[in-house]
């Protein structure tokens, strides 16, 4: 059985608020096989990765997020400015 976005969003977020990087970084890259365009998904992956220091990964895919939507910045900075 797959679980839908919004449930795998949640665990997502709960790992990541539980500093559990390895499972935020499984969660999120999960969403994005079935949803590869999921910006919120993509800065998610992107600050679990700097947690763990993968850094150029996290560059990468902060620059996807960019190149689709120069606004998002904020986010970056603040997760309720998304």
């Amino acid at each position: 059985m797959q679980l839908s976005l919004a449930i795998l969003s949640k665990k997502a977020i709960e790992a990541a608020l539980a500093h559990d990087w390895q499972k935020a970084i499984e969660l999120n890259t999960q969403i994005l096989e079935k949803y590869p365009n999921n910006l919120e998904t993509k800065i998610r992956l992107g600050r679990a990765l700097i947690q763990v220091k993968q850094f150029e990964k996290a560059k990468k895919i902060f620059k996807e997020v960019l190149a689709v939507d120069p606004i998002k910045p904020g986010c970056f900075e603040k997760p309720g400015n998304c």
